[in-house]
């Protein structure tokens, strides 16, 4: 992940994650540790009801099964490069 997160940072993309997807990869002890430093790391999306709105776009788009994939289509839905 952190190797993932310099990638794109190189790239000059910003490494967002949606406070839906916070909660999907909980963690205790050591590994919490480690995943709050790259959190520390990443743009924090709030899940707003645009973007829900786009998320279930996406959904319906995919053929998808909101219940199964819905954390996944709540992602920033489209890449976002840094500002120059």
């Amino acid at each position: 992940m952190a190797l993932m997160l310099k990638v794109a940072e190189a790239e000059g993309y910003v490494a967002a994650i949606s406070t839906v997807g916070i909660a999907e990869v909980r963690r205790t002890g050591q590994a919490a540790n480690h995943l709050r430093r790259l959190r520390s790391r990443l743009t924090i999306i709030p899940a707003t009801e645009i973007i829900a709105d786009r998320a279930a776009e996406l959904l319906e788009d995919a053929g998808l099964d909101g219940h199964e994939n819905v954390v996944d289509a709540l992602a920033p839905p489209r890449p976002a490069r840094a500002a120059p």
